[in-house]
């Protein structure tokens, strides 16, 4: 055996590799799961036999609103789709244009803003305003992370405000893990609410068959609530480690953090221009109009129903382009800036599209080899008298072991949600319950597993080691873990839907 082989070491495979082995075993089980299908009822109380069902697709089902009768299970001839699987992505393409359109454009949307510095200068600025009164920039600091998490799924784009911060915090008594928890356990529980999160909740919601919109009033709750204890949680451990140093888990290692934080300090004047200050208002105004045209007036209340506008992906989209647009023009870039910008975006979202592409595709071969309802049925059969409350904490616990192999957002809901939004309907489950018990799930376990580049990253740039961050956080975790499971339990006893 060569050195060069022997250096090589075993990796986990990508979300793209596990959803291509996950296609073709899914083929290969067409072939031995019996094919079949329920009967179906639409929201009127007709029943659609299985026969008729079975000649209709997902799309069909999704538009009619038809959800599976329990114990109505009927066996058909198998269909195996190995010799299909070569199409299975070409028709899950087709099948998911309207989010993958949403996606490519809310990711060019993103590009043109982050070729602005808008945000980047806008956060540094206000942190230098604010740094005489560090408790409170702390805390709305952690508000501005957790609500692009909770809006867009911000991650990567936090790697850049870590040496502003830290510095600051630093030189003025504060400890390191404090000032790198405003960031990173900001964005993370941002990310864990995901109540607009188009790369999770987006991506879940149109594989379920419901709107991005659906839940979102629950969602946005569980962010306020979480949002709140995280200021708590940070602010707490700052105050005690500033008075009392010995209190703090790097104690040991803090005069070489700081010292190390503290040298390479540069000090960022940059000031918003007016120009700046109008694309910001333009992008806080785009996410406001997002969420308004998602709310379920009539569900609230009918007299409120001629203010819902009903949008749905492609009005979403729409929204995102025409609002790249009129950032380029705010920002005063010409069109070879603005087309060249929103290119950028969409090709950093490309993986979140093809991600789509082969779980949609894993759905079409499920659905063609007529085997979801199979798989259904004999899930049914381990949830039949189980109660809402204990099945919706036993697929929070599901998804929370698929997320420590499954890291990706995107790829975990392309796996999970074909089998668990169906499920819902038989157990009696709201699918936008599913889908927060899985975003939670994923977003808490991506907060601390060691194979986050997020995470990685900002403890790299911080200085601190990962097992004094666990020291510091799992306290934390296991608070949101606790209450995740609460609010869930309310969610289904509250008949949230």
């Amino acid at each position: 055996m060569s050195e060069e082989s022997k250096g090589k070491s075993w990796s986990f495979p990508s979300t793209y590799t596990i959803l291509v082995i996950a296609l073709i075993f899914v083929a290969g089980l067409t072939y031995i799961i019996p094919a079949g299908s329920y009967d179906y009822q639409d929201p009127m109380g007709q029943i659609i036999p299985a026969e008729e069902a079975s000649l209709m697709s997902a799309d069909e089902r999704k538009a009619l609103k038809l959800s599976p009768i329990a114990g109505t299970f009927t066996r058909m001839e198998s269909r195996g789709q190995i010799k299909h699987l070569p199409m299975a992505p070409i028709k899950g393409f087709a099948d998911s244009v309207e989010v993958a359109t949403f996606v490519l454009f809310i990711g060019g949307f993103l590009g043109v803003i982050a070729k602005t510095r808008a945000i980047d200068v806008g956060i540094a600025s206000l942190m230098t305003r604010m740094r005489s009164r560090l408790y409170l920039l702390m805390a709305m600091l952690i508000s501005i992370f957790s609500l692009g998490g909770m809006s867009y799924g911000m991650g990567e784009e936090t790697i850049a405000f870590y040496p502003i911060l830290l510095p600051m915090m630093v030189a003025a008594g504060f400890d390191v893990m404090a000032a790198a928890a405003v960031i990173l356990l900001g964005a993370g529980t941002g990310v864990l609410t995901s109540v607009l999160n188009p790369f999770a909740t987006g991506v879940a919601s149109d594989l379920a068959g419901v709107s991005i919109g659906d839940g979102m009033p629950f969602r946005l709750v569980q962010w306020a609530l979480f949002a709140f204890f995280t200021m708590f949680y940070v602010i707490r451990y700052a105050k005690r480690t500033q008075k009392s140093p010995m209190l703090s888990v790097t104690h040991d290692l803090n005069p070489e953090i700081n010292a190390e934080i503290l040298a390479n300090h540069q000090e960022h004047a940059e000031k918003l221009t007016l120009r700046q200050t109008l694309v910001l208002i333009t992008f806080i105004a785009t996410f406001g109009v997002m969420v308004f045209s998602l709310l379920p007036f009539s569900d609230w209340n009918e007299n409120l129903a001629s203010l819902e506008l009903g949008w749905y992906f492609p009005e979403l989209a729409a929204l995102f382009l025409s609002s790249s647009i009129l950032v380029g023009f705010l920002a005063g870039f010409n069109e070879r800036d603005i087309a060249g910008s929103f290119v950028a975006g969409a090709k950093d979202v490309l993986g979140v599209v093809l991600v789509l592409v082969l779980s949609r595709g894993l759905k079409v071969v499920m659905e063609e080899g007529m085997i979801i309802d199979s798989i259904l049925a004999f899930s049914e059969q381990a949830v039949q008298g189980l109660p809402q409350v204990v099945y919706i904490n036993v697929v929070y616990f599901l998804h929370i072991i698929l997320s420590i192999f499954i890291p990706s957002t995107s790829g975990l809901a392309g796996l999970s949600m074909p089998i668990m939004a169906p499920l819902a309907d038989i157990a009696g489950v709201s699918k936008s319950l599913v889908i927060t018990a899985y975003q939670s799930a994923s977003g808490l376990v991506n907060m601390v597993s060691p194979t986050s580049g997020i995470l990685m990253g900002a403890l790299m740039v911080s200085k601190i080691p990962y097992d004094r961050f666990i020291k510091f956080v799992w306290k934390y975790i296991a608070t949101l873990f606790v209450a995740t499971m609460v609010l869930l339990t309310l969610g289904v006893l509250l008949g949230v839907g």
